[in-house]
């Protein structure tokens, strides 16, 4: 029993030594985790912005032809400017 309470003695200052390196080590990986999730939340932001984006350009062209070919007066599908082939 002595020679237990002899050797707690000589070994005190491990915990100390374990939460000493492995509290710096949590924090690290919670910052990781949290940078990582602050750069997933942007990108699926810019990535919504950059389609509703090309979704307003392609309406916006969309638009503009059918107004065009309307003041033209020419029929959306028939329209040639060439001669045929044979003629």
């Amino acid at each position: 029993m002595l020679k237990k309470f002899l050797k707690s003695l000589t070994q005190k200052g491990q915990v100390l030594v374990f939460y000493g390196l492995m509290i710096p080590t949590l924090f690290m990986f919670v910052g990781a985790a949290a940078d990582f999730g602050w750069l997933y939340l942007n990108q699926s932001r810019l990535q919504n912005a950059a389609d509703a984006a090309a979704n307003a350009g392609e309406i916006n062209l969309f638009t503009w032809t059918i107004n065009l070919f309307r003041n033209t007066g020419t029929p959306l599908l028939f329209q040639t400017t060439k001669k045929s082939f044979w003629s």
